[in-house]
Order: structure tokens, then C-alpha cells, then sequence
């Protein structure tokens, strides 16, 4: 089995971004020997693709092809892990001397959801003394989690700088001009008997009701959002 650099794993809609910030880290191309590792540039020969010090790729790639798994990696490097817990998260899926996770959001609805990174970590996944006493799921954590906050620092400066929240309001009037559908959605959503259909849609758990009432023109998506949009808006003028 070769011996490899670095395999990064993201999303699909990551891999640019993580291009970007790679090139934004070198001062010349040349330092570090990069491959992106997807559907039209992929390389089947381990020992050509062991010699990258950076692959990166995503976890479809790796769930479907054997090539990945069948060389020995320095590091793996798994972004947005709790995406990702399907086969390539198992224990046995791929080889490497260092696991690294990076995720803003470890833990979902439940301290359950951490299993699969856990897993993946070889650290046991979640088990049952940890899902009894708290107190140990979190001396696990902090042996092995780095976390950074915008109030933290490195080095004296501060993680991430962020210019401060300006709201402003647009208030937008449609005109003579605007198409007719327009003109007659912004008045049925600002009629009583459309708000009525959208507040029993939301007590079945659908929108049904709704739905029937929305221009055919609209996508469903379209239709849920303005439904939602129009229910909040007149729950905090109440």
C-alpha cells in the first residue's frame, strides 16, 4: 500500500472554496503539490496519486471508487463531518496515521449525533456510559477538540473581525408597470382568507391548504416561503 500526504474530504460545494483559501496560503504555487480529486479529474493510479501532498476530494468520491482507500495517508481531514456520516465515516473505510475533524456545528439535536465523528476519530464512538454520564462525553471532547470563537485570539489577534450589523428596511411598492400576477399575489397575500389558509396548514403539519390558494405560477418552495414569511410577519405586528 503507497504511503500519501494529506486527503482533504468536503462537500461538493466546498471544493472551490477550499481551493481558494489554499492558493490564498501559498506564496507560489509550487509549495505545495495540490490535486482535486472529483469526477473529471480524477487519477486511478495510487502510486501517481500518493506522491500529491494534498488531495482533496469529496465523500462521494470516496464512498464509490477503491482508489482512495487503498493508500496510507498522512492525514485525513474530514470538513463538515456532521454531513457525512455515511460509509466513508466508518472505522475501516479508509487508512491514515492522523485523523482531523473540522466542523462549526459537532453536535446537532442530540449528543447521539456525535457517534459517527467520534467513530471516525477512533475514539470509540458513543457509547453507553457516555450517553448516561455528560460529564465524560465532555472530558472526551476537551482532550481532543480545539474550538475558536470570534472573541478568541492567536497570537495576540483576534480570530475574526467583523464590521458591525447595519439593518435597513426596503420597503418595495409595486406600480402600474409590474407584471398582473404580481399585482395579484400582493393582494392575496395581504388578504384575510389567504392568512387563515396558512394558519391551518401550519396546525396539520403541511401546507396543503395553502397550496390550493397560491398562484399556479409559484414553485411549492416559493409558495412555503411566502406563507411563512406572511405568518410571522403578522404574529409580531399582533
Amino acid at each position: 500500500m503507497p504511503r500519501g500526504g494529506t486527503l482533504v474530504v468536503v462537500p461538493t460545494t466546498l471544493v472551490r472554496q477550499w481551493e481558494i483559501e489554499i492558493e490564498k496560503t501559498l506564496d507560489t504555487p509550487e509549495e505545495l503539490n495540490v490535486h482535486v480529486w472529483t469526477d473529471n479529474r480524477r487519477i486511478h493510479d495510487c502510486n501517481v496519486l500518493a506522491k500529491f501532498d494534498l488531495v482533496l476530494t469529496t465523500p462521494q468520491m470516496v464512498a464509490k471508487t477503491p482508489t482512495l482507500p487503498s493508500i496510507f495517508w498522512h492525514r485525513i481531514i474530514v470538513d463538515e463531518a456532521q454531513l457525512n456520516a455515511g460509509s466513508m465515516m466508518s472505522r475501516g473505510t479508509l487508512f491514515s496515521t492522523h485523523r482531523w475533524i473540522v466542523t462549526g456545528t459537532p453536535c446537532n439535536a442530540s449528543p447521539e449525533s456525535l457517534g459517527p465523528s467520534l467513530d471516525f476519530l477512533r475514539l470509540g464512538g458513543y457509547d453507553t456510559a457516555q450517553r448516561q454520564l455528560p460529564p465524560a462525553l465532555a472530558t472526551v471532547l476537551r482532550a481532543v477538540m480545539l474550538r475558536y470563537t470570534k472573541n478568541g485570539t492567536i497570537n495576540g489577534e483576534r480570530n475574526l473581525e467583523l464590521p458591525p450589523i447595519t439593518e435597513r428596511l426596503v420597503v418595495c411598492s409595486l406600480n402600474e408597470n409590474d407584471a398582473p400576477q404580481e399585482r395579484a399575489l400582493c393582494r392575496r397575500i395581504y388578504n384575510k382568507e389567504f392568512l387563515s389558509h396558512i394558519r391551518a396548514g401550519l396546525r396539520k403539519g403541511g401546507h396543503s391548504t395553502a397550496d390550493a390558494d397560491m398562484p399556479g405560477f409559484l414553485s411549492t418552495s416559493t409558495k412555503h416561503m411566502l406563507g411563512y414569511c406572511y405568518f410571522f410577519i403578522r404574529l409580531v405586528s399582533l
